[in-house]
């Protein structure tokens, strides 16, 4: 097409090169994923993603046909292309996210649950993510301690999640008085709680929030 090439990236992923702005390439991959690499001279293979709060993620190939990706607050995914329209992620705790196909503009992830729920990240500002649960919850996530996350339901608890091994969706909530209360999704729309005294409470949600 004269102005433009095709590349096909040693793990069959597809991307053409406009000819655009000199030091740099832009990328459209087999999904929809806009990528610009910047001068990368040859002996360098980081692509950088533009997304639409423009953050930054920087994607380096590693091993066989999977990718390791950092992204603007420092979590690590690693990325297998083997489905079709779309890329599993698994996180470095342990989770794993699935990236269908969306759009070029948006960085949302989805997060498959131990539960086969579904909850929806967004970059939203500065080094938090806003978290649409399953249910109808809305979370909030800070990355302040390297090893965990912090969330903000929007009823004012403040849960940590420790590393949980991918095969849990268990939540442990520091409450005001330091008791500890284990969060556990289960069917429908409610959620278990089992409190510091062994009390059992059943959370419906009633008003998507």
């Amino acid at each position: 097409m004269g102005s433009q090439d095709f590349v096909t990236g040693p793990y069959g992923h597809t991307f053409f090169f406009p000819d655009i702005m000199g030091c740099q390439d832009s990328v459209i991959g087999p999904y929809g994923h806009t990528f610009f690499f910047p001068d990368i001279m040859g002996s360098q293979d980081s692509v950088s993603s533009r997304t639409v709060y423009d953050n930054t993620i920087s994607f380096s190939e590693i091993i066989g046909s999977q990718y390791s990706v950092t992204e603007p607050y420092g979590h690590t995914f690693s990325f297998s292309d083997f489905m079709g329209s779309q890329d599993f992620a698994t996180g470095p705790y342990g989770h794993t996210f699935f990236f269908p196909d969306i759009m070029c503009s948006q960085d949302s992830i989805t997060s498959r649950i131990v539960y086969v729920d579904t909850i929806s990240f967004s970059e939203i500002m500065g080094s938090q993510y806003s978290v649409t649960g399953p249910y109808g919850h809305t979370f909030s996530f800070s990355d302040v301690m390297g090893s965990q996350d912090f969330v903000t339901v929007p009823y004012g608890h403040l849960f940590s999640f420790p590393d949980i091994m991918g095969s849990q969706d268990s939540v442990t909530s520091r409450t005001l008085y330091g008791e500890t209360i284990s969060f556990f999704e289960i069917m429908g729309s409610q959620y278990s709680d089992t409190g510091p005294y062994a009390h059992t409470f059943s959370y419906p949600v009633i008003m998507g929030s």
